[in-house]
């Protein structure tokens, strides 16, 4: 195995401030995984595309309780019996999108690069004005 450092906390904040991703990795007593970590002002489709082919996980957006019930996103599921108990909510597609204007019908979820960096930009949006 090769040899790698570890940045400190202040460096990681420095380079997403810079519009770079960093890789979190968690302790490899609890998943042992990493995650790409950007913040939403930097997701581009070809970054949405480029997570998704790469880190072969959800795309996923942290947002605050008050920001889940702004938006009434209820949990993914109702009795949360993972080891880590990880609150996920229900997925999300956005409003007003390309895709719905050209289909009538009830929402549909399109993962395109695209329209998944738009969902993690507007998802943030009413927060980042707050604060």
């Amino acid at each position: 195995m090769s040899q790698f450092t570890l940045n400190s906390i202040e460096e990681a904040i420095e380079d997403i401030r810079r519009g770079r991703v960093v890789i979190v990795v968690d302790d490899e007593n609890r998943e042992n995984e990493g995650d790409f970590l950007t913040a939403a002002r930097n997701m581009t489709p070809e970054l949405v595309n480029f997570m998704a082919k790469e880190g072969r996980g959800l795309i996923c957006v942290p947002l605050t309780e008050d920001r889940c019930e702004s938006l009434t996103l209820g949990m993914m599921v109702g009795s949360n019996t993972a080891t880590h108990e990880t609150a996920f909510t229900i997925s999300v597609d956005l409003l007003g999108s390309e895709h719905q204007s050209r289909r009538p019908g009830p929402t549909r979820t399109y993962f395109s690069a695209e329209s998944q960096g738009r969902r993690c930009t507007q998802a943030c949006r009413a927060y980042r004005s707050r604060h």
